[in-house]
């Protein structure tokens, strides 16, 4: 999965949400949306997956299977940053 980095600093006690796909998200329904650079901002911003050259057909139009749980082995790693003294 790619992930980009951001710099959100979460609050202690605060919880983080994840939510994984198979394909860029988009907002339903009918604009007007705002168009950056070209690319028309449906909630997926200016980063979207469509280039032919760099996402072929053959390689990326397959079935994404997510396995979750104790047993899945998965993990996300996130960095701890401490507070300044």
């Amino acid at each position: 999965m790619e992930i980009w980095p951001t710099s959100i600093v979460v609050p202690a006690g605060f919880r983080i949400g994840v939510t994984l796909s198979g394909r860029d998200f988009e907002m339903p329904g009918d604009g007007p949306w705002p168009v950056v650079y070209g690319i028309e901002q449906r909630g997926n911003g200016v980063f979207v997956h469509d280039d032919p050259d760099d996402r072929p057909a053959g390689t990326f139009d397959g079935t994404t299977t997510i396995h979750t749980g104790p047993a899945a082995g998965t993990s996300i790693l996130l960095p701890v940053i401490p507070s300044p003294v």
